[in-house]
């Protein structure tokens, strides 16, 4: 074989090369347009899933929030529909008092509604905080002034002013006192 021959050999295998792969590609494009138009509406399928699910999760947010508002606005009814018979008893000891002009029966009256007021609190978790002869703690102290000639030792709560109380753990109201010693 010439080198003619050859040369001439080689041109038309790269020639056979090139019309396979141009017929490959060829055949090949209709697959990868199909491969593409194929995901591209498995991206749009899984857009839509998404956005669905974003609005779902949207409005389990917006009904949550809707029924804790609506439970924050019946919850207290339940704690002052407790506290209705210790007002009825308070109008009870007034018109008792009133009608009597005996303030012994308008004390005992009071009494009573105040030992419901406190059975109520207890009940409901709620706790005074005993403070008098205790070292002062800010945590449940609040002090209003110092009691110079007290025979406490320094630091101590020597009056309350206003009961503080607690619920459960927490502190509700600090009680307001006077602290012995100076500032």
């Amino acid at each position: 074989m010439s080198r003619r021959e050859k040369h001439k050999e080689d041109e038309i295998d790269e020639t056979e090369k090139n019309e396979d792969t141009e017929s490959a590609s060829d055949g090949s494009q209709p697959n990868l347009l199909m491969e593409l138009a194929s995901a591209q509406d498995k991206i749009a399928e899984l857009e839509k899933t998404r956005l669905y699910i974003q609005a779902e999760f949207q409005n389990y947010r917006r009904r949550r929030d809707d029924e804790f508002v609506a439970q924050q606005k019946y919850i207290a009814g339940t704690l002052f529909k407790d506290l209705l018979p210790v007002l009825d008893n308070f109008d009870r000891a007034l018109q008792a008092a009133e009608l009597s002009q005996n303030f012994e029966k308008l004390i005992a009256g009071v009494q009573g509604t105040l030992k419901q007021m406190q059975v109520f609190l207890e009940k409901s978790g709620i706790a005074p905080i005993e403070v008098l002869g205790k070292e002062f703690d800010p945590e449940f102290h609040e002090a209003i002034g110092y009691m110079e000639e007290s025979d406490l030792p320094p630091n101590t709560v020597a009056v309350e002013i206003q009961r503080g109380y607690m619920i459960h753990e927490r502190v509700l109201r600090p009680a307001l006192v006077k602290v012995s010693g100076s500032p």
